[in-house]
């Protein structure tokens, strides 16, 4: 802003080429405003804050500066060429004078609105200066309470000042959103003075805001829009015009600067304003353009001719911008939307605020004599006047008595009111409630199904996702597999040709890390039986989670191994398949292999034994000297057989065994006597049992 402080000084018109000295200080006037906007963007509000208003001050102070200089330029031209014989009738004149006007009236408009600004900042200061005064008499009284308690007293202010803050809020939109309502109230009066409606005024000025972004610009671009279209299909292209103009050249040529422009034109027939800039820059030629507005009748038509140029100039530029600023737009259009709440809410504060301040003079007025006496009986005393005490207690108690009175009459009325409230309040709550737990309930379903349906589509794109890692490692297999036997080879490489040099520093290294643990011995034992310690309470704290989690790795290691045994099961079955197949393949060679082997074997048994059919040598020596050896075996052992049975037999109870051999071959007769008496155990009659039961198996044997 420092460049601001002397723009407008600094900048002179040179009368000689009036033409380019108006359109510079025109550029001038664009650049101070975009450098005020530059300089507010940062804030929430200008208007709220001293900087704020000080920027715009010295904005409109550069601005004023200039008109002044452009006013003067047009008057010395005018001047000049009335005195060089030209007619004050003529149409040159009349424009000239025309000029002046617009410009003057754009000079006196400038300063009102500083007047208007300066004066905001004033009252800026003296908001901030009672404010910081009502803060130390906050201080001052909330100190007793204090002394009795402090958390009592904080708490206490912290509510009391929430309320204040809330309260004070609402009640400051009275103020805040006056402004905004008035040019709300002109413009809406401004359209229906054009036979045009109020919802037709709200529109287009959303519109424009939508563009714009700036309350003031949009408001009196609105106000010139309507002079100019009978319709809302008139507004809306004019609109649209105002749209294209500024997606083309910005702040260079101001949006309702051409507003005004082209109303003026269509009024006095004659392109007026920044209007021909907009037409200029699209290279129409003026002299032409005005004489075809001179061929027109009436100022609709010449308002139509103009909307209809600039359609063909600007109109393409205007859909371009309005597509690609499409959430520009949107988020201007929605921010006029919070105003119109804000200002609505103004709107019902303003009562609130006028009763206030009516009981607020209405006490003031009350007190007032009171502090008369107050201020009689302090300077009174100070002088040492008589009755001074007198007059200082009766203003003291003038006023405690008023504002006791106006306690007592507002009890009734605060009761009555919160009796109203507070079971319409709860009422209104209780009704309320249980759409607000549906709405809860069915927020979390939504929710719920809402993940719900992505899970189908999750879930997929996750595994595929793994598998196709998977995939591009086993892939690519080969690669890593190459790039890992390069790497130890290149390991083996670097180690064998650095082995030398590593032979030779062994001996320095080995001396100094027996040297350095020897010096460091004690640090490193400390420090072993602090990480022993650590480590074991660790391990002692970690042991409830262990043992909790046991079930869960041996179930993990048991499901693994299950689904593993699945692959075993596979592998097993493969392979006995493939031993299957193998063998049922080799069957025939195996089989024509036994077969030459089983004759081949056969023929060298009979060669060997001399076998015929039937064979002399199986019969004559194998099965004649193999019966003669059986018979004299058991010659010879029969003798040794009977006494083992009779060894066997012998219970001490005289058992004997006789075998009588007579006439039939084999032939055994076993005598059993059996003198135990009879209290014998079961268990010795079982053994009894069981021994003879033995003799005579060997008894048979033998025979």
């Amino acid at each position: 802003m420092a460049k601001n402080e002397t723009l407008g000084a600094s900048f002179s018109i040179d009368v000689t080429d009036l033409k380019a000295g108006l359109a510079q200080a025109n550029r001038m006037i664009r650049e101070s405003e975009s450098e005020f906007k530059a300089a507010a963007a940062g804030m929430d509000d200008w208007r709220e804050s001293q900087d704020g208003l000080t920027a715009k001050i010295k904005s409109l102070n550069n601005i004023t500066d200039i008109q002044k200089k452009k006013v003067a330029a047009l008057q010395a031209e005018y001047d000049r060429m009335i005195a060089e014989g030209m007619d004050p009738t003529s149409k040159a004149a009349v424009d000239l004078r025309t000029k002046i006007n617009n410009e003057t009236a754009a000079l006196n408009k400038n300063e009102a609105e500083l007047k208007k600004q300066k004066q905001a900042l004033e009252d800026l200061g003296k908001e901030s200066k009672e404010t910081g005064k009502a803060v130390e008499d906050t201080g001052d009284k909330f100190a007793g309470l204090k002394a009795a308690g402090a958390v009592a007293a904080t708490a206490i202010a912290a509510v009391g000042a929430a309320c204040v803050a809330a309260v004070g809020s609402f009640l400051g939109l009275a103020e805040s959103t006056r402004q905004a309502r008035k040019n709300m109230a002109m413009l809406e009066t401004s359209f229906q003075t054009a036979g045009l409606s109020a919802q037709d005024a709200e529109e287009t000025f959303s519109e424009l805001y939508g563009v714009l972004g700036d309350e003031d610009r949009a408001t009196e671009a609105a106000q010139q829009l309507a002079k100019i279209s009978k319709d809302e299909k008139d507004l809306a292209a004019n609109t649209r015009i105002l749209t294209g103009v500024m997606a083309e050249y910005g702040d260079s040529i101001p949006t309702e600067g051409l507003a005004e422009g082209m109303a003026a034109t269509a009024a006095m027939g004659e392109v007026q304003g920044v209007l021909a800039d907009a037409l200029e820059w699209q290279g129409v030629n003026l002299e032409d353009y005005n004489a075809q507005l001179a061929e027109l009748a009436t100022e609709e038509e010449r308002a139509a001719y103009i909307q209809k140029t600039l359609t063909d100039l600007y109109g393409e530029s205007a859909d371009a911008y309005a597509k690609n600023n499409a959430e520009v737009i949107a988020a201007n259009k929605a921010q006029a939307e919070l105003n119109e709440a804000m200002n609505e809410l103004g709107a019902i504060a303003e009562p609130i605020m006028t009763t206030l301040k009516g009981l607020a003079t209405d006490l003031l007025t009350s007190v007032t004599p009171f502090v008369k006496l107050i201020g009689e009986g302090l300077t009174g005393a100070l002088s040492g006047a008589d009755g001074a005490a007198d007059s200082l207690a009766e203003g003291l108690t003038g006023i405690l008595s008023t504002l006791l009175d106006r306690v007592v009459e507002m009890i009734p009325f605060a009761i009555e009111t919160i009796v109203a409230i507070v079971p319409k309040l709860l009422t209104a709550l209780l009704s309320q409630l249980p759409t607000i737990l549906a709405t809860l309930l069915q927020m979390v379903a939504q929710v719920a199904q809402g993940l719900a349906g992505m899970l189908p589509q999750l879930i997929p794109v996750v595994i595929n996702t793994v598998v196709m890692l998977a995939e591009t490692l086993i892939d690519n297999i080969d690669l890593i597999i190459d790039a890992a036997i390069e790497l130890v080879l290149g390991l083996a490489d670097g180690l064998i040709m650095a082995l030398p040099d590593l032979l030779a520093k062994v001996p320095v290294i080995i001396h100094k890390l027996v040297t350095a643990l020897a010096y460091n011995a004690p640090k490193l034992l400390a420090m072993g039986v602090e990480l022993i310690a650590k480590l074991g309470m660790g391990l002692v704290s970690s042991i409830p989670q262990l043992v909790a989690n046991i079930p869960l790795i041996i179930s993990a290691m048991a499901g693994g191994l299950m689904k593993g045994l699945y692959q075993f099961v596979n592998i097993g079955g493969d392979i006995i398949r493939g031993l299957w197949e193998g063998i049922s393949d080799m069957a025939g060679w195996i089989g024509k292999k036994l077969e030459g082997f089983g004759e081949t074997v056969l023929g060298s048994i009979k060669d060997f034994f001399g076998i015929h059919s039937p064979s002399k040598v199986m019969a004559d020596e194998v099965g004649k000297n193999l019966a003669l050896g059986i018979g004299q075996g058991f010659e010879k052992n029969i003798a040794g057989v009977n006494d083992q049975i009779t060894s066997a037999m012998n219970f001490g109870g005289g058992v004997g065994v006789v075998g009588n051999v007579g006439g039939r071959v084999g032939g055994v007769v076993v005598n059993q006597y059996n003198t135990y008496a009879q209290t014998h155990s079961r268990v010795e009659l079982y053994k009894t049992k069981q021994a003879t039961a033995a003799a005579v198996r060997l008894a048979l044997q033998g025979a």
